[in-house]
């Protein structure tokens, strides 16, 4: 466990990003990119796409967010970060979209093809292949999450095939840089899609809602307090999340805020904001009469 977090830890430290750029991290989890401004998440609670609790939710910098929906404004950032997101998601192609409407340029981590093959995971919808400047993503079938499970759990989950893993890191992961636009192309087999259900996505908002209602614990502020220093030291820099969120619907600066909700006078629906965090996703829409 030591050893993976001073791994995550010197990985942060070895990224650079200028430091007057702007830079989100979409899809955050419980480790994000330390020096990003912003961080977006839709699954902010331990669910079977994400089987990690602690979730990491600074004060003024984190958005309860859908990718395939952003809710920020059209080139607000100048780097966007994601690492293991896309390959969950039902519409690449549409957040693909997104990410690329609301950033200049950023990086895409994804594991491979390979990957999929050998270490897998049923919750993963796509095979991922690069081809010089384009993602390439494959609809799964019932067969490809089949073939990982062959593998014996006593090799899967021994010391060696972590090895593996590290030494040939460039054929088992994607580091996909992009400016200007993502290019993705699809190959879908519809008629044998293989579909992962989650029902825990139903539940998740409102329980989130109620844990940053709660009282915060000492190890969550120490946390806090360690990630929100070394941010800062890496060029990281306080941005006022209003100044960059929108409305996910219309993509149009929010009217105002009211009794904590954040109201879009264009589509005339509005936003909670709970602890200083905007809650914008369709789950948590409040109609304005």
């Amino acid at each position: 466990m030591l050893k993976n977090y001073l791994k995550y830890i010197h990985q942060n430290l070895n990224f650079r990003v200028k430091r007057n750029k702007k830079v989100i991290d979409i899809g955050s989890g419980h480790s994000p990119l330390i020096r990003a401004d912003i961080l977006c998440d839709f699954l902010p609670l331990k669910t079977s796409q994400r089987p990690v609790a602690g979730i990491y939710t600074p004060p003024n910098r984190f958005v309860v967010g859908n990718i395939q929906e952003l809710p920020f404004r059209t080139k607000a950032f100048d780097f966007a970060y994601s690492r293991a997101v896309l390959e969950h998601i039902a519409d690449p192609v549409k957040a693909c979209q997104e990410i690329s409407r609301i950033a200049k340029g950023g990086m895409l981590i994804l594991p491979s093809y390979l990957w999929e093959i050998m270490g897998g995971s049923e919750a993963h919808l796509w095979l991922i292949k690069r081809k010089k400047d384009k993602l390439i993503f494959q609809r799964k079938i019932l067969k490809h999450v089949e073939l990982s499970s062959n593998i014996p759990a006593n090799i899967r989950n021994s010391k060696y095939y972590e090895k593996l893993f590290n030494a040939f890191y460039g054929q088992f992961y994607i580091n996909f840089y992009w400016e200007n636009h993502i290019k993705v192309e699809i190959l879908d087999n519809a008629k044998n899609a293989y579909f992962f259900e989650e029902e825990e996505q139903k539940i998740v908002p409102e329980k989130f809602r109620n844990k940053f209602a709660a009282p915060k614990s000492i190890s969550r502020k120490s946390k806090i307090f360690f990630y929100e220093t070394l941010r800062k030291l890496l060029g990281g820099r306080n941005i006022d999340i209003f100044s960059v969120i929108a409305c996910p619907s219309c993509k149009q600066n929010f009217s105002g805020i009211k009794n904590n909700i954040l109201i879009c006078g264009k589509c005339n629906i509005g936003f909670p904001i709970v602890e200083n965090v905007p809650f914008l996703i369709e789950e948590c829409v409040v109609k304005i009469s």
